[in-house]
Order: structure tokens, then sequence, then C-alpha cells
């Protein structure tokens, strides 16, 4: 139902989460769009920085970007939901 990632440690360099729209939703907007939003795009990003928690739908397609820097990038990722 819900996953998640916590940051135990990261910085920038580290490689930040992606999460990625598959709905076709940019099919949908009626006009061309000046500036990508939140709303209108397809893939959003978001830091992996220290003490951050992410949580996201679990059908939601998320990936994370390489590290780039030789410092460690310390996450723990679950998953929340029940079982039917």
């Amino acid at each position: 139902m819900f996953s998640g990632v916590y940051y135990v440690q990261a910085q920038e360099g580290n490689g930040n989460i992606q999460f990625e729209r598959t709905d076709n939703a940019e099919y949908h907007i009626p006009m061309k769009v000046a500036k990508d939003t939140y709303f209108t795009s397809t893939r959003a990003t978001y830091a992996s920085k220290t003490n951050a928690l992410y949580i996201f739908p679990s059908w939601l397609k998320h990936s994370v970007q390489g590290n780039a820097i030789k410092e460690d990038r310390i996450s723990i990722s679950f998953n929340y939901g029940e079982v039917f």
C-alpha cells in the first residue's frame, strides 16, 4: 500500500530519489504548458539528505540516481500495507 525511504546519512552528490508517473497524464493536458510543474511533469526528483523521510504509494514507479561521490549513502527502505 505504501513504500518509504528514510535517509540515515546522505548528502549532495549521493544520488536523489526520483518518482515517475506512468499514467499518460501528459496526453490529457489541454494545452502546451510553458513550464513543467509537479502537476504537469511526468517525473519528480527529491534530494537525498540526512533525516529526510519520503512516503509514497507502492505502485508509483521510483528509482535512485547513482552515487557520484565517495561518501556512502545510508538509507532504510520499507513497505507497509495489509496483506489480503
